[in-house]
């Protein structure tokens, strides 16, 4: 219902998040997505939520497999960009919010990240998000 409030819910195919609500007093609750009593299994994820998960679903509902553009920061979006492949994108956050940036470029043991990667600091980082973009698009046919 955010995307919708602000204009831009027809630019997204698909939106994977906690469940939320405002309730009576105006405040906003979050429910988890996964609830604790279905645990998912997942080592490289917290308990609510496995990201590596919903995006192998996601990507499953497709005739052709889409290029994907993943913009990340933290060490929960790990297991969903090791579900990626070498003609898909990561926009991976800098410090001071790096975590997935750092197991990215560290990853446990059994794991790794085929996409390419771009690294960005602020959502105003235009260069390395629009190379990021642009790294995505088709490639032009002679």
């Amino acid at each position: 219902w955010i995307l919708e409030a602000i204009g831009i819910a027809p630019s997204f195919s698909a939106v994977e998040t906690n469940g939320a609500s405002v309730d009576a007093t105006g405040r906003l609750r979050v429910s988890p997505h996964q609830p604790t009593t279905q645990p998912h299994g997942c080592p490289l994820c917290p308990a609510n939520l496995c990201k590596g998960a919903v995006i192998e679903r996601w990507l499953a509902s497709f005739e052709t497999r889409p290029r994907v553009i993943y913009v990340g920061d933290g060490g929960g979006d790990f297991c969903a960009v090791t579900k990626l492949a070498a003609d898909d994108v990561l926009l991976a956050r800098q410090a001071p919010h790096d975590r997935l940036l750092a197991k990215v470029k560290q990853p446990p043991e059994g794991y790794a990240v085929a996409a390419k990667v771009f690294e960005w600091s602020e959502a105003d980082d235009g260069a390395a998000l629009a190379a990021g973009f642009a790294a995505a698009l088709p490639k032009p046919q002679p």
